[in-house]
């Protein structure tokens, strides 16, 4: 829900330097290796050479910014898709086997498992960066080596353009739900930027709905309390919500909003002050202590690390807690 930095990815994949580039040229040798086993279908003969043109031009393609992937997109060209209704179970089964040959050769499920838990435990991202309501990464070590459960979703479909199966911008962390969800679809939302308003604000806020909250006073019922998550620009009910069902996800954690409506009551401005008069010699700042407050970061940009984040951060401060 909030970009992250293309500059320090940048730099966490400068210290993976050496495996990148074992990874690609590992990559041209499968490809070629394919080449030379031969491919039946012509037109699946004619799309790997060109693969593989592209791949070889393009020795950085593993490290391709997300401007430079939207270009390498018209340099592969799009895989077509077929069905089994319009062209027929040979057809289905033709290019399967094909899209398989090309993400064997790039070694995507082994990277998965050897590479991606290391990389992605660098940059910190360990929620759904679509709806950041559950864990996407999680990462452990096992014998002084990464291992991890992670979905990963491919925000150029790996099944349309698998040439980008591997490239590393184009990978994001996301839950299984949201995964499926956005499947081979392109959303409008980037998590690589550079853009200071990218990575300083979220394009997107949750709001109380204030009827709702006057009704939930006089009840205390959790159940009449309501919310919803607004595009900045476009207002409730924008694409990436619908698309996702944000709204939807997070009715399920009515009783999260009501916490934090009962913590605004607690954590009232004169009881903050004399909680920062008492814990600030102890070098708990004020920022710590809002984080204690509400139980998660308080830091748009930290959003990624711990589900809820963006959720309780919006509706804390909608409540003057931070």
């Amino acid at each position: 829900m909030i970009a992250v930095s293309i500059k320090m990815v940048q730099a966490v994949q400068n210290g993976f330097s050496e495996q990148i580039t074992e990874q690609y040229n590992t990559a041209v040798a499968k490809l070629e290796a394919i080449k030379e086993g031969g491919i039946k279908d012509r037109s699946y003969r004619e799309y790997l050479r060109k693969l593989i043109r592209v791949f070889k031009a393009n020795p950085d393609i593993l490290l391709a910014t997300p401007s430079k992937l939207n270009a390498l997109k018209t340099d592969f060209t799009i895989l077509p898709p077929v069905t089994e209704k319009k062209d027929g179970k040979a057809a289905v089964s033709a290019r399967k086997a094909f899209l398989e040959k090309i993400h064997n050769a790039l070694d995507y499920s082994g990277l998965r498992k050897s590479f991606y838990p290391g990389y992605f435990a660098q940059i910190g991202i360990k929620t759904c960066v679509y709806c950041n309501s559950q864990l996407a990464v999680t990462v452990f070590k096992v014998k002084g080596r990464y291992s991890a459960r992670f979905d990963v979703d491919h925000h150029v479909s790996k099944n349309l353009y698998p040439g980008l199966a591997i490239s590393l911008f184009n990978l994001y962390p996301a839950c299984a739900p949201c995964n499926r969800k956005k499947n081979q679809n392109e959303v409008g939302f980037q998590l690589y930027s550079d853009r200071d308003d990218e990575l300083n604000a979220s394009g997107f806020v949750f709001r109380l709905d204030p009827y709702a909250k006057a009704k939930y006073l006089l009840s205390a019922k959790t159940d009449d309390l309501d919310f919803a998550l607004y595009d900045r620009t476009g207002g409730v009910g924008s694409a990436h919500e619908s698309f996702f069902s944000i709204n939807s996800i997070y009715h399920t954690q009515r009783d999260v909003a009501e916490e934090l409506i009962l913590k605004s009551q607690v954590y009232d401005s004169v009881y903050r002050k004399l909680l920062y008069d008492k814990f600030s010699s102890l070098g708990i700042s004020q920022a710590d202590l809002e984080r204690i407050a509400v139980g998660n970061y308080t830091r748009e940009s930290d959003i990624h690390k711990r589900p809820l984040s963006k959720f309780v951060q919006d509706i804390a401060k909608e409540l003057g807690i931070i």
